[in-house]
């Protein structure tokens, strides 16, 4: 979102803004759903899939739109490095079951079909960790 929100890097509507953990929470705060970020607002992504596990239609839109923003993102990368796997990580990747469907649709919907026909989204298996251990494996 080249006008979209701020960010910590100084940009505009960078990703993390919008499907990062950074961007749910903020996006709860801006929907009125600041409740959910106590006791610890690290753990407000599993908090709002629950609520969605339950039903709630203001958690599955916001997931919705954390999809849509993925799966934007992803079709740059498709397009630009032909990718036929992309994998979900992180925090974030709890939610896997309520990002993936607007994830994809929204990936066959800025590629070629012969492109998205191909890509499979997958939930990475390292949970919220996933970053930690990845810089860690780095630095080996």
């Amino acid at each position: 979102e080249p006008r979209g929100r701020r960010c910590g890097c100084g940009n505009h509507g960078c990703l993390e803004q919008y499907a990062g953990q950074v961007g749910i929470i903020t996006t709860l705060t801006e929907r009125g759903l600041s409740h959910l970020l106590a006791p610890e607002p690290s753990d407000a992504p599993r908090r709002l899939a629950e609520l969605a596990d339950l039903g709630d239609a203001t958690a599955s839109a916001i997931f919705a739109d954390v999809g849509r923003a993925l799966g934007l993102a992803a079709a740059g990368a498709v397009h630009t490095l032909d990718i036929t796997t992309i994998v979900l990580a992180g925090g974030i990747a709890g939610a896997f079951r309520h990002i993936a469907p607007a994830m994809h649709d929204e990936l066959v919907r800025r590629t070629f079909r012969s492109m998205s026909e191909g890509v499979r989204i997958l939930e990475g298996s390292l949970g919220a960790r996933a970053g930690v251990l990845g810089a860690a494996a780095l630095t080996r």
